[in-house]
């Protein structure tokens, strides 16, 4: 499955939502939801975390990746630990396309 990364996510105005002075795209969102420890999994196998690490770096180079249903079926299970109601629906929509 291609993910556009480099898609911005837009908030209840129609704006980009913004984190820490810059527009949030699906990368950043993935990246940050990738590389993060959660409650939990502090016992993370190191291949779990190359693997999420791998991801990040796809996420973050934001160029359309092929990215696998495996693994968008991980990456949208993090969003969703990571992030608010709000940007979890933006973000979902993206690699839905629904948005």
């Amino acid at each position: 499955m291609k993910l556009d990364f480099g898609k911005v996510l837009l908030g209840l105005d129609g704006k980009p939502i913004r984190f820490n002075d810059r527009d949030a795209t699906l990368g950043l969102i993935a990246v940050e939801a990738l590389c993060a420890v959660y409650p939990g999994e502090e016992n993370l196998a190191g291949a779990d975390k190359y693997k999420r690490a791998v991801l990040a770096e796809a996420a973050y180079k934001g160029d359309g990746a092929d990215i696998s249903a495996e693994d968008v079926a991980l990456i949208k299970q993090l969003i969703g630990k990571a992030y608010a109601p709000l940007v979890v629906k933006k973000a979902y929509d993206i690699i839905e396309g629904k948005s």
